[in-house]
Order: structure tokens, then C-alpha cells, then sequence
């Protein structure tokens, strides 16, 4: 009983072992001795195949060539057979299925060999087959949109491009190698030009030939990219101004012209990249001015294969600085009427737009162009903006008042340091006049006549009483003490001095000085709009200068007879007249609201509005 009990286990456990291979293999578990599939490529289930792949089968012994080369089939995913020519090797005892063109990307492909292949003993095979899926075709991505066969338009530059190319084995960009990650390749920060860009990537793929050798496949891609540029939010341009001086972008609306020979600065040098990156983006109010236009962010990239990012345009700390001399000219709201281009003006800020950094930058319209134009200074952010802010005591101002209003707008004249909010400072509290001083008339004839002078400002030193260090001005009051004024004011009066139009007193101890704080004379007001205006002045007229202001003024020999001449030319071209009295008044103190009308007057005939 014990040898019949230990049989019938024997039994049942070759019956369940043939069970299982039956059900793993799907051919019955028998002691053949017929040959079989050792192994084949591609592996059974394999994905990312090339196209251009040599399909090969190695058997464990030795087979019939005839059987083999009519025996294996490939079939496509709707069971259609591809042509292709078959081979034997009986050294290696390998079969080759080379098809007769290559397979379409992404298809599910069966090898199929028939159970009439049979050994050199002329025992069968038995059926085998397998399947494999042929590779994705690309797939090109900019900053993560798909590109189409008929190309894609971006409003960005540089772009970020990913290739997804399961199975390849390197992807070249011209001479450069792409970076892998897993089944990806990326070239990244890649800097368009304007307009069409066809970019043609070299994809390589490796397979076996039908001698075992690892052969290489290659596939050029190409995608159309188009740069459009359009002035849009987020639009986003790089320009490189070692190769080129002109800046035209966003549908030409936004253009910077510079002089020759301009390259950015970096502690006193040549910065090393010249790389900008410029961006537009929508906000809608500053300081609860409406914005008219879009908020143009200007950036610097250390070189031009380094991409930007959002905080490029946040805080500019890298030195960079732009030489003086360069004008930008921003685009205005078409639907903007032509009434409100006297309000215009621009924001200009160096650094990141929080409150306070703002500076006001004026600005030239043109109600047709619908532009405006203000001096290029370089990094930050620019912006048009409708200046709204109004003051109480406009009023005294009378049929002066929208000259006023237009010089407040273009950042020309200031409130008074000690005016109450919301006030200009044209008055005092029992309603005078109030007086405007030397140094406050410079600044605003400057800023008139668009003066520049470098950023970052180191101090001339012109003038023993006025000074500027360590990013403030100073000036020296009337009890001999040097106090704090306006932290671009002493920028503004050495400038005006470089440019002639004004002049110091030279003191008994050889100091030259400029009198920041004194009252501004009339006499001294015409000197000043003369060389501000370019007249001509005949300072050598001597007789005949003071004949003629005799005829005009009766105290024509009040006036210094340095200034004389000076009087005369302003007179004559209309910026200053006497009073009913036949008097000029040399000596009498100039009122904000007569030292405005007088710039606005200059910039009107020198055509500066």
C-alpha cells in the first residue's frame, strides 16, 4: 500500500508540473526533442524599439535555412504582413528579419514563427511569437507646450525646449550635445530671434544589424518656432548689445536709441555681458495714478546662455549701470485721447517698485506716435502712468495754474520742503507769494532741459557749499551749517554748471561757492534762462547795452553791470518783462510761481513739452 500511495503522488505531481506548463507557455509539456527559441531581439513586450530595427531569433540548435526563411512573418497592429527579407546565419544559429523599409513610430508589431521551421534533423519547432512596440515619434515641448507639425508661436525668449525620445541614445543641437534625463533631452534658456526659427535636432537610436553588430539610426526632427512678440503680458525678449545698438521690440512699440560706443557699466568697466532681457507686464495703478500702458521690467543675464527668471526683475544689486545719453521711448493706450497726453508722465524705478522707489522721469508725448520719450537710465522698471494728484492751493496760481499742473505731471517742480500735505507751497499761510531759491530754480531748469548726469554720481566738487556723497546732497544754510537737501539736487547744480548755465562766486579765500539757499534774484533769473535758451548775449556791448535798457527801464542802472547783457537778451526774446512802472527790479526776489512760468516758457519755444 505504501508503493502504491508513493506512485500515485509521483502521478499527480507530473501532472500538475505539465498542467503548468501548459498553462505558462501555451505548448503541452512534452519530452520533445525539437528545437527551440534561446533568445531573440527585441525582447517579448519590449517598448521603444527603432524603426530601423533588425529583428533576429537565436535558436538552440541547428536549423533548416529553407524552413527559417519561409517560416518567420511580421505582422503590424491590423494583422497586415510586412515585407522584409529573412536570412540565416547557421554559425550562430541566428535568423534575421530585416523589413524592406523602416516601421512606423508608436506601432505594436508581432514576430510570428511558423510551426513549419523545422532543425537540420528535420524535427519542428513548434508556433513562437512574440510582440514589441516601435518608438514614440518626437515630441518637441517649449516652456511645456507642444509644438505641432505646422509650428508654434511663443511671445517669449529665451525658451526652455524638452524632446521626448524614449529609446534614443543622444540628441544633438548643432554641435551640442543635450542634456538626458531619463527618456527627455533639454536645451534650456535658448534664445530666439525674431520672427521664424527652425530648429532641427539629430536623434540617434541604437540596434543590432543582421551580423550583430550595434549600428546606429538617425532621425533629423524639425520644428518651427515663431517669435512673435507681441506686445502682450509676459512677453519676455533677450538683446545682446555688443552685436547690435538698436532696440526695437514688442511690434517695434518699445525702442531704446543709443549713442555710439554704449555698453553697460560694471565698477567703472565694460561690464563683461552686454545680455538685456526685457519683459511687459500689466498693473494697473502706481501711487493711485492710472497706468496707461504696460509696465516694462529691464534686466541683465551674466551671459547669454543663462535664463532669467522672476527675480531678475525684482531687485537690480549687480552693478550694471548704463552710461547717460540713451532715450527710451515707451508705447501709450491706443484708446488714450489726445486730451490726456498733457497729464502723461513716467515712473521710472531702479530697484523693485515698492513705495517710495518711485521717480518720476517726465516725459516728451506724442499724442500721434501715441509715444512718450524720457532719458534711458538703465536696469528697473518704466511705466506710463496719468498723473491725477492735485494741490489745494493751485488756485493762487491763477491763469498760471496749467503750467503749473504740467511741470508737477513731468516731475519738474516739486512741493516745497516745508509745505503742508497736500499743498504745492506757493503761498504762505496768510496768503504771500512764496519765494523760490537759487538752488531749487537750477534743479527745476535742469530737469527742464533734460539734463543727465552719470549713475552711479561721484561728486564733483565744484562748489565748496554744495556737495554730494554717499548717495545724498548737501548744502551749506545761511549760519555756515551743511544740512541735507533733496538727495539729487547737488547732482542737478553740478550738471547745470558743466553745462554753463550758471556760475559761482569765487570768496576772498579762493572758495568758489554757489549759494544754494539764497533767494533768486531777477537779474540772476535772466542770466540763467539766457544760457539755459542758447541766446545771444553781447557781453562786450558795454554803451550800447545800457543805452537800450535805458529806453526800456528806468532803473536800468540797478541791474549788476555784469548781468546787463544778460537782461537784455531775456527781455528781447520775450521771457522777462519789466513792470507798469518802467521798472525791472533787478534785485527783487523771484515768487515758485514766477521761477515755474519762466521754465515753462523755455521749454515751450525750445520745443521741450
Amino acid at each position: 500500500m505504501r508503493v502504491m500511495k508513493r506512485g500515485f503522488a509521483v502521478l499527480i505531481l507530473f501532472m500538475m508540473s505539465v498542467f503548468f506548463a501548459v498553462a505558462l507557455t501555451g505548448q503541452p509539456a512534452s519530452a520533445r526533442s525539437g528545437p527551440d527559441v534561446d533568445d531573440h531581439f527585441p525582447g517579448g513586450g519590449r517598448r521603444g524599439i527603432p524603426v530601423g530595427v533588425t529583428i533576429w531569433i537565436e535558436f538552440d540548435s541547428h536549423m533548416d535555412k529553407d524552413s527559417i526563411i519561409d517560416g518567420i512573418t511580421l505582422l503590424d497592429e491590423d494583422k497586415r504582413e510586412v515585407s522584409g527579407k529573412v536570412s540565416y546565419n547557421d554559425k550562430t544559429c541566428r535568423a534575421y528579419f530585416k523589413p524592406s523599409k523602416s516601421l512606423e513610430y508608436g506601432a505594436r508589431y508581432r514576430v510570428k514563427l511558423s510551426n513549419s521551421i523545422e532543425d537540420v534533423d528535420g524535427d519542428e519547432l513548434g508556433s513562437y511569437s512574440f510582440y514589441f512596440n516601435t518608438v514614440d515619434y518626437p515630441v518637441m515641448l517649449v516652456n511645456g507646450i507642444e509644438v505641432p507639425e505646422y509650428g508654434l508661436d511663443v511671445n517669449v525668449s529665451p525658451v526652455d525646449i524638452t524632446l521626448d525620445v524614449s529609446g534614443a541614445e543622444k540628441v544633438v543641437f548643432g554641435s551640442r550635445d543635450l542634456e538626458r534625463r531619463v527618456n527627455n533631452y533639454y536645451l534650456e534658456h535658448y534664445s530666439l530671434k525674431q520672427g521664424s526659427n527652425n530648429l532641427s535636432f539629430k536623434i540617434t537610436y541604437e540596434y543590432e544589424d543582421d551580423k550583430g553588430k550595434t549600428r546606429e539610426e538617425s532621425l533629423t526632427f524639425s520644428r518651427k518656432v515663431n517669435l512673435v512678440n507681441t506686445l502682450e503680458e509676459g512677453a519676455v525678449v533677450t538683446h545682446d548689445l555688443s552685436k547690435s545698438n538698436k532696440i526695437s521690440y514688442f511690434d517695434k512699440q518699445f525702442n531704446i536709441t543709443l549713442p555710439s560706443g554704449f555698453y553697460l557699466q560694471q565698477d567703472g568697466a565694460n561690464a563683461e555681458s552686454q545680455m538685456l532681457v526685457f519683459k511687459a507686464e500689466r498693473i494697473y495703478n502706481v501711487h493711485g495714478n492710472p497706468v496707461v500702458s504696460y509696465l516694462f521690467n529691464i534686466a541683465h543675464l551674466s551671459d547669454k546662455d543663462s535664463g532669467y527668471t522672476s527675480d531678475s526683475f525684482r531687485d537690480i544689486v549687480n552693478r550694471i549701470e548704463a552710461p547717460p545719453g540713451g532715450r527710451v521711448s515707451l508705447p501709450v493706450d491706443a484708446d488714450l485721447s489726445e486730451v490726456a497726453y498733457r497729464t502723461l508722465t513716467v515712473f521710472y524705478d531702479k530697484c523693485d517698485g515698492i513705495s517710495g522707489n518711485w521717480v518720476n522721469l517726465g516725459g516728451q508725448t506724442d499724442a500721434k506716435k501715441k509715444t512718450i520719450t524720457v532719458p534711458f537710465k538703465g536696469l528697473g522698471k518704466y511705466v506710463v502712468v496719468n498723473k491725477m494728484t492735485t494741490f489745494r492751493d493751485y488756485e493762487a496760481a491763477g491763469s498760471a495754474r496749467f503750467r503749473l499742473e504740467y511741470l508737477w505731471i513731468r516731475g519738474i517742480l516739486l512741493p516745497a520742503e516745508n509745505a503742508p500735505a497736500g499743498y504745492l507751497g506757493l503761498v504762505d499761510q496768510n496768503g504771500a507769494a512764496v519765494g523760490i531759491n537759487r538752488g531749487e530754480f537750477v534743479v527745476m531748469l535742469s530737469k527742464a532741459l533734460g539734463l543727465e548726469f552719470p549713475d552711479p554720481y561721484v561728486g564733483l566738487g565744484i562748489f565748496s557749499d554744495v556737495y554730494y556723497t554717499g548717495g545724498n546732497s548737501y548744502g551749506q544754510n545761511k549760519s555756515g551749517k551743511f544740512v541735507p537737501i533733496p538727495r539729487d539736487n547737488a547732482k542737478y547744480i553740478e550738471t547745470a554748471a558743466k553745462n554753463g548755465l550758471l556760475e559761482g562766486t569765487l570768496q576772498k579765500d579762493g572758495r568758489l561757492v554757489f549759494r544754494y539757499f539764497d533767494a533768486l534774484t531777477r537779474e540772476h533769473a535772466a542770466r540763467m534762462i539766457a544760457a539755459a535758451s542758447g541766446l545771444s548775449v553781447d557781453i562786450m556791448g558795454g554803451q550800447q547795452t545800457q543805452l537800450t535798457l535805458s529806453k526800456k527801464f528806468k532803473d536800468y542802472q540797478a541791474i549788476a553791470p555784469a548781468l546787463q547783457p544778460y537782461v537784455l537778451a531775456a527781455v528781447e526774446k520775450g521771457y522777462m518783462q519789466g513792470f507798469d512802472d518802467y521798472t525791472f527790479r533787478p534785485a527783487q526776489k523771484m515768487t515758485r510761481i514766477e521761477a515755474a512760468v519762466l521754465v515753462y516758457d523755455i521749454m515751450e519755444k525750445n520745443k521741450l513739452l
